[in-house]
């Protein structure tokens, strides 16, 4: 098996121009932006190599409208595989006979909580003991970050802001055993499983959990597994684990995204270069800020009405999490960047540090009808906001065809598996589930 990069601070080469060769040079960013317009074709360039890449070959259908061509914040179009979506008309109507999805699900009230004091302070809320379990909140944040953080973690789930902004989605609870933080969640089958024990490595720990799926009734699946844990804290034959390629991350290095150079990103190039003529006059990069929250959210709210469906709930979980992502990026430590194009926002996206060389991206959206546009926010947001990181998580395809395609035509530098495992025998009920699950 190949090894994948070890995490590194990230530079951008030296002597490459600052806009990569599309476009001129991009300017400084004043505050609340940087502007970035039409340019030259780019120089011949020969690509980067890429280490540790195991994607399977693309297959299926292209992305359907609103999803961004190439990558985006993984959650974006969350659902079973095949998942209809709403049949509509000329101008985004709904097309005679077809089933229009209904409208946005109201988010519970939010108060807009406030993160508590830093460790050290009073206020702090403190994780239940084992074995009791609380469901998961804001004020855990102080305890739960350090924690995740320690990991150095390579897949996307590990953040607090992740759990979090999913916390409704999957009935989070947390406990804490020793040196170790538990949580537990639920699938949209209804089963319950368990991350495995954040912390050192701790069998003592991994036993508490299992034996708490147990008494819930649930196979005493552990999910999800970073690849690097499995021989060390999940040993055969003691445990059984298997990959799950629907959830694995595809990781990128932010040098590639920001250059789009050589051969192998021709087509993502060029629709780059073709938007960049159109609109050299009328677009602008800018990183988020609190102006911009109202539009961004109208824009998400938008991809809804298209993409959302009463057949995949995990379309208007993924809405409500944006929805709040932007409420609450200064509590969750978010940042993003956006493209406006004649004074509107045409596209956002959203994220924050995964480890000391990688920043993930939870959420990308972009209006639907402008070629070019996804490419121009992942390659401005690279450029422009993200020169201290090396590699760029943007998070998993979720089984479905046509996004793998099209993540896979970015050419990630190597994809982080996440395993579930299961002890030996199972506890006499069921095997590790089957891939390309929402989640267990």
């Amino acid at each position: 098996m190949p090894r994948r990069p070890g995490p590194r601070r990230g530079r951008a080469p030296r002597g490459r121009p600052a806009g990569g060769g599309l476009g001129p040079p991009g300017r400084p960013a004043p505050p609340g932006g940087a502007a970035v317009r039409g340019g030259d074709p780019p120089p011949r360039g020969r690509a980067r190599d890429v280490r540790g890449a195991r994607g399977a070959p693309a297959r299926g259908r292209r992305p359907g409208p609103g999803v961004p061509d190439g990558a985006r914040g993984a959650r974006e179009g969350a659902g079973p595989p095949g998942a209809p979506a709403a049949a509509r008309g000329p101008g985004g109507a709904a097309a005679p006979g077809a089933r229009v999805p209904p409208a946005i699900p109201p988010p519970e009230p939010l108060a807009r909580p406030r993160a508590p004091p830093l460790p050290g302070s009073q206020g702090v809320t403190r994780l239940p003991a084992y074995p009791a379990f609380a469901p998961l909140e804001l004020g855990y944040r102080d305890e739960l970050s350090p924690a995740l953080r320690a990991l150095e973690p390579e897949i996307s789930e590990f953040t607090f802001a992740n759990l979090y902004l999913f916390r409704h989605a999957h009935r989070y609870e947390v406990s804490r055993f020793g040196g170790s933080v538990l949580i537990l969640g639920r699938g949209y089958d209804g089963n319950v499983y368990a991350f495995p024990p954040i912390g050192p490595p701790d069998p003592e720990a991994v036993g508490a959990v299992v034996a708490e799926l147990r008494r819930r009734g649930s196979v005493p699946v552990l999910f999800p597994v970073p690849g690097a844990w499995v021989d060390g804290r999940f040993p055969p034959p003691a445990w059984r684990a298997a990959a799950d390629r629907a959830q694995a991350d595809y990781v990128y290095r932010r040098d590639d995204l920001a250059h789009l150079a050589g051969k192998r990103y021709h087509k993502r190039r060029n629709r780059l270069l073709k938007f960049l003529r159109e609109h050299a006059e009328g677009y602008v990069y800018e990183e988020l800020g609190d102006e911009h929250a109202e539009e961004c959210l109208r824009l998400a709210e938008g991809w809804c009405e298209i993409r959302c469906s009463v057949d995949r709930p995990s379309t208007f979980e993924e809405t409500r999490a944006c929805r709040e992502a932007l409420d609450l990026r200064e509590e969750l430590g978010l940042r993003g960047g956006v493209i406006r194009v004649d004074g509107r926002v045409r596209a956002f996206c959203l994220g924050e540090p995964l480890n000391a060389s990688t920043f993930v991206v939870h959420f990308e959206k972009t209006e639907p009808g402008w070629e070019g546009l996804a490419q121009v926010i992942n390659r401005d947001f690279c450029l422009h906001s993200l020169g201290g990181y090396e590699y760029v998580n943007r998070e998993q395809d979720l089984g479905d065809p046509g996004l793998r395609q099209a993540k896979l035509a970015y050419h990630p530098a190597f994809l982080a598996e996440k395993f579930r495992v299961v002890p030996a025998g199972g506890g006499g009920r069921g095997v590790v589930p089957s891939e390309g699950c929402e989640r267990p």
